[in-house]
């Protein structure tokens, strides 16, 4: 397993960017395993918690060799997000520039709501229905064009669960190891 951490946390280099630049650390990921000899990179998958979903969104967006992904709790657009939570404006405001008034563009390339037909990648979208960082109807609205396009995925909606789906968390890893099993083995 290989992961990143977001530039400039817990002493890092660069600038984070929330969903900008950063995504080509996650990208380089694939170099990297690349270059190492035990890496099947014929069998890449990638699980995404939160922001990292929305990461795991944009790197298949960009065409990464991903075999099968799985997300919890993802955002899916970040305008809805902006509206809904106004704890986090401040920091998406510094992370990505300004608010979507200003600059929509931004918001909208980082929010796999706004581009489904890119997501080209049996998904796994896990959401808990008392997720207050991220609403379910965000899930909801991405789920909704995967299944107009005619794309590969699975959706659960965690009755009763948070943002982490801390409650289901046995049935939640079973889900995800079965779903990687099924496209990667």
């Amino acid at each position: 397993m290989l992961a990143s951490q977001y530039r400039g946390n817990d002493g890092g280099e660069g600038r984070e960017a929330f969903g900008g630049d950063d995504i080509h650390d996650v990208m380089n990921l694939i170099v990297l395993a690349e270059s190492l000899p035990y890496a099947d990179t014929q069998r890449i998958g990638m699980l995404g918690y939160s922001r990292s979903g929305m990461m795991t969104f944009l790197a298949a967006k960009l065409g990464a060799p991903l075999k099968a992904a799985a997300v919890i709790g993802a955002p899916t657009d970040l305008i809805q997000t902006y509206r809904d939570r106004e704890d986090i404006r401040p920091a998406l405001r510094t992370l990505i520039g300004g608010p979507p008034s200003q600059l929509r563009d931004a918001y909208v390339q980082r929010s796999a709501a706004f581009w489904p037909g890119k997501l080209q990648v049996p998904l796994l979208i896990l959401h808990g229905e008392r997720d207050w960082r991220v609403d379910v109807r965000q899930s909801e609205v991405l789920v909704q064009k995967l299944k107009a396009l005619g794309h590969e995925y699975t959706y659960k909606i965690f009755a009763g669960s948070d943002h982490n789906l801390g409650l289901h968390r046995q049935e939640r890893n079973a889900i995800i190891f079965d779903w990687f099993d099924t496209y990667l083995f």
